[in-house]
């Protein structure tokens, strides 16, 4: 790891067993941390004072422009089958300075499929035009069988935020 792949933790989502920390690679070290819930709870509130020991997963992420998207946001699938996640892309080889804003992924990796490096992502876009902006959190409304409702908030660096509905097709 040289220094400018700072941690950056973006995102963490807590499931029945675990907990899963992604870390924002601004130099492509997009990282999903997992930890035994219970270890991490023990650890977290003090009553136990022994370091739960992760299981740490690399991920490749789409690039655009020469950018490599970044983890900024995840929630469990409903079925707890896997992670939902926003990855975004912004122009800066660190986790403090904001650069241009290129666009954001929505994504989704099995459980199943973390040791192979396995993920989905699709760029964001309106009308065939990708949407500039960060996008930093995602919920679950509402599923389908064939799709699921999602709400994400962006963050753009510049003191707005907006919150799209978006229909992500299983």
């Amino acid at each position: 790891m040289s220094p400018s792949d700072e941690t950056n933790i973006e995102a963490l989502a807590i499931g029945k067993q675990k907990v899963f920390m992604l870390q924002r690679g601004n130099n492509d070290l997009n990282l999903i941390i997992i930890f035994d819930l219970n270890e991490f709870m023990q650890y977290v509130t003090k009553s136990s004072h022994i370091i739960p020991q992760p299981e740490i997963f690399s991920f490749k992420l789409p690039k655009m422009k020469n950018t490599i998207a970044g983890f900024s946001g995840v929630c469990l699938l409903p079925d707890e089958s896997g992670l939902l996640f926003t990855a975004s892309l912004e122009a800066t080889n660190n986790a403090y300075d904001d650069g241009e804003i290129l666009g954001s992924y929505i994504g989704q990796i099995k459980f199943n499929d973390f040791e192979e490096n396995n993920l989905n992502a699709n760029l964001v876009t309106q009308n065939g035009k990708v949407i500039k902006t960060k996008l930093e959190g995602i919920t679950i409304k509402s599923e389908t069988k064939k799709s699921i409702n999602i709400l994400c908030v962006s963050d753009n660096d510049d003191g707005t935020s907006r919150v799209f509905e978006i229909e992500y097709l299983k």
